[in-house]
């Protein structure tokens, strides 16, 4: 579970730049990882982000981006040192974009958006962690309606509260031999 603030680039078409600066907005995503070996992981990433921007001679706009990523991820737990788990990524999957205004109509964008990303967790119990992950999510555009395009994905630096489930041997034979 990580949460943030991503850095969304916005590159208006037609004469209508950017005003007021682009702070991003807050980020909610969740990560499930499953390792069938040491240094590999298979993840799924469910993810949703919001922004507040504004286009001169435009009344402000949200964009919402939100959807699930497919990836892989190389990791692995106490590396360098016992406790430290880095990891490096890339991932691929379906994100939309929905941008709204009083000033234009909504409209929503279907994407197929990748991205590559990397962080550290250190764990700080037996089933608990803390750490952070950075990643930038390319091919995720919005649609403002007769405006602009802007890019919705970007640079997304979250911090993360990690739960690890423990691997247990399983018995075929349920204790029977």
């Amino acid at each position: 579970v990580a949460t943030a603030y991503p850095v969304v680039v916005h590159d208006a078409a037609a004469g209508h730049p950017v005003e007021g600066g682009m702070f991003g907005g807050p980020q909610f995503s969740a990560s499930f990882g499953y390792a069938p070996l040491d240094w590999v992981e298979a993840t799924i990433d469910l993810l949703v982000g919001f922004d507040l921007f504004r286009l001169k001679d435009y009344e402000p706009f949200t964009s919402t981006t939100y959807g699930g990523l497919l990836g892989v991820r190389l990791a692995k737990m106490d590396f360098p040192f016992r406790g430290l788990m880095p990891h490096l990524g890339v991932q691929l999957g379906p994100v939309l974009s929905f941008v709204t205004s009083g000033s234009v109509a909504a409209a929503e964008r279907l994407n197929t958006s990748y991205a590559i990303n990397g962080g550290l967790t250190i764990r700080f119990a037996a089933r608990w962690g803390a750490g952070f992950d950075v990643r930038y999510l390319f091919g995720t555009r919005g649609d403002v309606s007769e405006v602009a395009t802007i890019g919705a994905g970007g640079l997304w630096v979250s911090l993360c509260l990690t739960y690890f489930i423990p691997s247990t041997p399983k018995d075929p034979m349920g204790g029977m031999l």
